[in-house]
């Protein structure tokens, strides 16, 4: 396999995915240790211990929800925070897996660190600007069919079309805006563009490729839905009633959150492979021409 070929793969970012995904774990494990501790309370001197939360029908976790909901809701709270905060951590981790996919030797720690840092204002920049699309197309089309369905006098034939197509439509435009800020920070630090000429690069490179880029990301994105349903169906049909089963299940569900970290570099890569393979243009003057 030549350098090139290597170069253009996922494997390069492996070690970072791997950093990133043991750090989210340590901070999910702090997190949801106060969960852990009532629970531990409530149920500790009971036989089954909080196996009984995963019992068919759910009723000793309606139980503890109900008693301890005060101090839950604390802690939802907490949790919220803390996911909010590892917004930046995911910003280097996406910097830096896609500088590892650039750099001509990704083994050089220096060289990819340096490349995400200079880029990392861009990089913050689209990722900010892609969340803000993408959650307000889908809370947009929650408002849009609620309304609909209160104002209009629709069938019910009519209102099951409308519950369907509305929230299809916003699934479809946060899809595209995560599309074109990824194209947009495989850009920045493939070319070292800033934010507003990696833009119009992703635009670019969408209008010239639309079939490949599309089809590589929706394969991604497909096999991660299908990880992350995989993982939150299997505690249902497998139970939980023993230890056995309860670690065999965290362990599927951790590879799971891994795969899906995998699928997202292996999207990266495909994107800078694709990007580079297109003819460089001259940067584009975006400045406003001052009278």
């Amino acid at each position: 396999m030549t350098s090139e070929g290597f170069r253009v793969g996922w494997l390069p970012a492996l070690p970072y995915v791997l950093v990133g995904h043991v750090i989210r774990l340590a901070v999910a494990l702090v997190v949801t240790h106060p969960f852990a501790s009532v629970i531990e309370r409530m149920l500790g001197g009971w036989p089954d211990g909080d196996r009984m939360l995963f019992e068919p029908g759910a009723l000793m976790l309606a139980e503890v929800l109900r008693v301890h909901s005060v101090p839950m809701s604390g802690f939802l709270e907490q949790g919220a925070l803390a996911a909010l905060g590892m917004l930046p951590f995911g910003i280097v981790v996406n910097a830096l897996v896609i500088a590892s996919l650039v750099v001509g030797n990704p083994r050089d720690v220096r060289a990819v660190a340096s490349l995400a840092i200079d880029q990392m204002v861009p990089v913050a920049v689209l990722t900010l600007a892609a969340l803000l699309v993408a959650g307000g197309a889908l809370a947009a089309s929650v408002v849009v069919r609620e309304g609909m369905r209160a104002a209009l006098p629709f069938d019910t034939r009519t209102n099951d079309l409308l519950s369907l197509f509305v929230p299809v439509i916003g699934v479809m435009v946060a899809a595209v805006a995560v599309l074109l800020a990824d194209l947009a920070r495989v850009a920045s630090v493939q070319s070292k563009l800033n934010t507003a000429h990696a833009l119009v690069h992703a635009f670019e490179s969408l209008r010239r490729r639309p079939w490949q880029l599309v089809g590589a990301f929706g394969s991604r994105a497909s096999a991660g839905v299908f990880l992350v349903a995989g993982g939150l169906v299997l505690p249902v049909s497998v139970g939980m009633t023993t230890d056995a089963r309860a670690v065999a299940v965290m362990v599927v569900q951790q590879i799971a959150v891994l795969g899906l970290a995998c699928a997202r570099a292996s999207w990266f890569a495909r994107a800078t492979a694709l990007q580079a393979q297109l003819p460089q243009q001259p940067p584009i003057d975006l400045q406003i021409p001052m009278r």
